[in-house]
């Protein structure tokens, strides 16, 4: 798996991936199998735009040695039908068009049909 870092600092890092050679099920099992290392304290990816941030224990691991984790996930663990398989459903990124909606919807709703003392 090919990856750039972004953006480091200590014990804390963000990877880049290419979105046209890795899936989004592809990137989940990499997440899944770093994950349970030791000295990654959490790991979140960003499927749109094709990131991980990583939070790691400097003590424990080093960045180097993340990198080198991602490195030796190849193609036999990244096209394995069972491993793929085994991830959960992609989670759905929230769109922010759909949360500015619904705040703008709760804000006038209250705003019309509740009376002055009660709308604070």
């Amino acid at each position: 798996m090919k990856i750039y870092v972004h953006h480091t600092l200590p014990g804390r890092l963000r990877l880049l991936y290419d979105k046209k050679d890795v899936s989004p099920q592809q990137a989940l099992l990499a997440m899944a199998l770093i994950a349970v290392q030791s000295g990654i304290t959490s790991i979140d990816i960003n499927h749109i735009r094709g990131s991980y941030l990583i939070c790691y224990d400097k003590t424990l691991i080093t960045q180097q040695e993340i990198l080198n984790l991602f490195a030796a996930l190849t193609e036999k663990y990244l096209q394995n039908p069972q491993l793929l398989e085994s991830v959960a459903a992609i989670p759905q990124q929230e769109s922010i068009v759909g949360t500015i909606i619904e705040h703008l919807i709760y804000h006038y709703v209250k705003r019309w049909f509740l009376p002055a003392p009660i709308r604070t």
